[in-house]
């Protein structure tokens, strides 16, 4: 298909295609990171801040522990909702809309529930409704990135932007404490809630359509004006060699062909990598219980907020990674480094060793948090045009699957043997690292029609040829 430039010179879609794809990273490139990277950190306030007001809400809505868990546990709830849903409707309506909405949802609720919220009822209502924005938000971000960023540079710029969500768990407790005064707890809700409003109006007039979601919808014109306001290469002066897009692309093609074993290779990885990052926090607290008679809040505190940190940063080791060693590469080897430290760390609680336990849980850590990156933008680049959200989503829900049950098996082993607990984690993160190794497709620096090109036969797509 051709479309003509204001020159009056032809451009194809496969021109188009390679001048994103081959371009420098330009200003432009970096204005819209930071409009998608705040909007994450904005809505990371809405999983984080819990942790941060917990020992205020118990006395302030009489919470029993059973409400307490049932709270904690609303937003993972309306973020699995939110990812299900997330990819067929921003595949119908468009990556801009889609993240749109997301933004007025969680800003809105937050600003509700800093406000209005006087019931433990209420107050679940809008964690719910939060929780179904987050599920929304977190794979648009890694889909826009990855169809309009340099193939060269996607893994970077989606590691930093999760890196910089993250950090909303260090920031939490200062709103809290700066706050405390005038509206105590609210002002974790309040804060982040008129910063996610008040980036709305930056997103309607100056974060665009993805490119390759506009190309699949026929409007060209609007594909040429957006490639040549981001990209420092005039794609009426390329070959157009690039892959063209797909014709067709139905979902079920994911579990076909040459999809089979990757996506099935990355809903495993996904779910083993929560699971494995969900204990991590159930450890750190197991620690204090377990040494209680050797530690005190005062020396404690400082390694918590250590595998915070770890966490926080870990991304910032993925990104570098995954563009160095390629996306399967970095796979294995965090994954079995992040193992080796599970099972030092039960080897830690064998010898009750304190200082094996706590510098292996902050290392583990940091290893599999440093995934988190590499398997959103697996999940963003692997499927084609036509269902990339849909896709990215439906692995999006085994991600969050891993967080929501893997406690609930942690809970029924941890009061039996706890150590034992610990060398399964361990022992499953090597499974990952097998899994990895033996059937994930490495994605690294590769255009996302020629990704898909590689795996379409056999899966039921449909290409199309240049014309």
């Amino acid at each position: 298909m051709q479309n003509r430039s204001g020159k009056g010179m032809p451009v194809t879609n496969e021109q188009l295609l390679e001048s994103m794809d081959e371009s420098a990273i330009t200003g432009s490139h970096v204005r819209k990171w930071f409009l998608l990277a705040f909007g994450h950190l904005f809505d990371n306030f809405t999983t984080t801040n819990i942790t941060a007001i917990l020992p205020i809400l118990i006395p302030a809505f009489a919470l029993s522990p059973p409400l307490v868990g049932t709270l904690i546990s609303s937003v993972g709830l309306g973020g699995l909702v939110g990812a299900i849903l997330a990819g067929p409707v921003s595949d119908m309506i468009g990556r801009k809309k889609t993240y749109l909405l997301a933004t007025v949802l969680y800003g809105a609720t937050d600003m509700i529930t800093g406000t209005v919220v006087n019931s433990f009822g209420f107050f679940y209502s809008m964690r719910l409704i939060e929780g179904f924005a987050t599920g929304f938000e977190v794979p648009i971000m890694a889909v826009y990135f990855a169809e309009i960023l340099p193939r060269r540079r996607r893994g970077w710029f989606t590691a930093f932007a999760i890196a910089f969500g993250n950090s909303a768990s260090l920031i939490s407790p200062y709103i809290v404490e700066f706050t405390r005064a005038s509206i105590a707890w609210r002002g974790v809700f309040v804060v982040p809630g008129l910063l996610g409003l008040l980036l709305i109006p930056f997103i309607v007039f100056f974060l665009p359509e993805s490119v390759r979601y506009t190309l699949k919808k026929g409007d060209t014109a609007a594909a040429e004006k957006f490639v040549r306001s981001i990209s420092t290469l005039d794609p009426g002066t390329l070959q157009g060699k690039h892959q063209p897009m797909e014709q067709k692309a139905p979902l079920s093609s994911i579990l076909k062909g040459g999809y089979l074993r990757p996506t099935l290779a990355l809903w495993a990885i996904m779910g083993l990598l929560t699971m494995g990052t969900a204990a991590i926090g159930g450890f750190t607290g197991a620690i204090y219980v377990t040494y209680s008679h050797l530690l005190t809040p005062q020396n404690f505190l400082p390694y918590i907020a250590l595998t915070g940190l770890g966490i926080t940063l870990a991304p910032l080791l993925g990104g570098p990674l995954m563009e160095l060693l390629g996306r399967r590469r970095a796979l294995y080897s965090t994954f079995f480094l992040g193992a080796i430290c599970f099972l030092l760390q039960g080897y830690g609680y064998q010898i009750r060793s304190v200082e094996m336990v706590v510098t292996f849980t902050t290392l583990g850590a940091f290893f599999l948090s440093s995934n988190v990156p590499v398997v959103y933008a697996i999940s963003a680049e692997l499927y084609p045009t036509h269902i990339r959200n849909t896709a990215a989503s439906i692995s999006n829900i085994f991600l969050r699957g891993g967080i929501a049950f893997g406690p609930l098996l942690y809970g029924f082993f941890i009061a039996k043997n706890y150590i034992s607990i610990i060398y399964m984690i361990g022992i499953l993160e090597l499974i990952a690292v097998v899994i990895a190794v033996v059937a994930m497709h490495e994605t690294k620096g590769q255009s996302l029609e020629q990704i898909t090109a590689d795996l379409a036969p056999g899966s039921g797509i449909v290409e199309q040829t240049s014309g």
